[in-house]
C-alpha cells in the first residue's frame, strides 16, 4: 500500500466524520446533550491527574459546541475544576470560543462556576480575562463576592488586567476587607501575606491611574 493511498484513506475518513456530525446534529438538541453529558462525565471520572486526554474526550467536547450555547456551557465548565491540567485547557478554550461569538452564550458556566466557587472559579475567571467584550468587567465583578479569598484576589488581578476603570467602585467594597493570602512567585520562593484590602487598594490605584 502506497503512501498516497494512506492519505486517500484519511480524507475518506474526514468525509465519514462529517456525514455522521451532520447525521447526529438531525438528532434534538436536548436529546444530543443529555448523551454528550453523560458522555462527557465518564470520560471526566476515567481520566486522571496524569493521563493523556483521549481523542474520544475531545471529540466529545467538540460535539459539545455545536450545541446551542446555552445547551453546552455548563456541561463544559464541568472540567473546569479537574485535577487534568489538559482537561482544565480543553474546556477553558471551548468556552471561550463560545464566548468570544457571544458572552451571554456561557452564563449558565457562569453560574456554575460562581456555585462551586475555587478552581472551577479560577479557571473561568482566566477564560474571561482573555474576552474583549465591555459586559466582562460586570461579570468578574460578581466574582468579588465569593468567600475564597484566593479566587476573590485572582478577580481582583483580572479587573485589574482588563483594565477598565468602571470596575473602582466594586473594587472599593473590599478596601476594609482583613481576609489574609499568601502571595509568592512560586512554592519555593519566600511567601508575602496581604489582606484583600490591600489587593483592592493598589488594584484602584492602578486603575485610576489608566483612568488619569
Amino acid at each position: 500500500m502506497t503512501i498516497k493511498s494512506k492519505i486517500d484513506q484519511i480524507f475518506d475518513l474526514d468525509d465519514k466524520i462529517r456525514i455522521l456530525k451532520d447525521e447526529f446534529s438531525g438528532f434534538a438538541a436536548n436529546e444530543r446533550q443529555q448523551v454528550l453529558v453523560e458522555l462527557f462525565e465518564e470520560a471526566l471520572r476515567e481520566t486522571t491527574d496524569t493521563s493523556p486526554v483521549s481523542l474520544r474526550t475531545v471529540r466529545i467536547v467538540e460535539l459539545l459546541t455545536d450545541l446551542p450555547g446555552k445547551l453546552c456551557a455548563a456541561p463544559l465548565s464541568l472540567g473546569l475544576g479537574h485535577d487534568n491540567p489538559d482537561i482544565r485547557l480543553l474546556s477553558a478554550e471551548a468556552l471561550y470560543q463560545l464566548a468570544d461569538d457571544e458572552l451571554s452564550q456561557i452564563e449558565p458556566a457562569i453560574a456554575a462556576a460562581l456555585e462551586k466557587s475555587g478552581p472551577f472559579a479560577q479557571e473561568m475567571l482566566a477564560v474571561l480575562v482573555e474576552l474583549d467584550d465591555p459586559e466582562v468587567v460586570a461579570v468578574i465583578e460578581r466574582f468579588l463576592a465569593l468567600e475564597d479569598v484566593e479566587t476573590v484576589s485572582l478577580a481582583v488581578e483580572a479587573l485589574v488586567e482588563v483594565g477598565e476603570p468602571s470596575a473602582v467602585p466594586s473594587l472599593q467594597t473590599l478596601v476594609e476587607d482583613t481576609r489574609v493570602l499568601s502571595i509568592g512567585e512560586d512554592e519555593n520562593d519566600d511567601t508575602t501575606e496581604w489582606t484583600l484590602g490591600q489587593l483592592a487598594k493598589d488594584a484602584i490605584e492602578m486603575l485610576s491611574d489608566k483612568e488619569g
